[in-house]
């Protein structure tokens, strides 16, 4: 099965990649590989994160360290809709629904 991110997500990536970056972290890059090896893994354990429905219907979340990736299971792909900080306000988060 496929993994596709929404432009939303990938913005969100962007925003991650900016602000570790902006913190002075030097390892903007490995925590971006890291985010993206655990959702690659969902092309194998779609249905590997926790179900969220409060959020949205049919929504799960892959927790990757601090980061929150919520995601949907689809008849031929996994599409990631956000990548958030965990720390993050959820009931202000704004998924799209594709």
């Amino acid at each position: 099965m496929r993994v596709r991110l929404t432009q939303k997500a990938r913005s969100d990536l962007i925003a991650i990649s900016d602000h570790l970056t902006e913190q002075g972290s030097a390892n903007a890059d490995t925590v971006l590989r890291r985010i993206a090896g655990r959702y690659q893994q969902l092309s194998v354990f779609p249905n590997r994160g926790a179900a969220r429905p409060d959020l949205l219907a049919g929504v799960r979340l892959l927790v990757v360290e601090r980061w929150l990736v919520f995601y949907l299971v689809k008849p031929d792909a996994v599409l990631v809709l956000r990548i958030v900080d965990g720390a993050q306000d959820l009931t202000r988060l704004v998924l799209p629904p594709e």
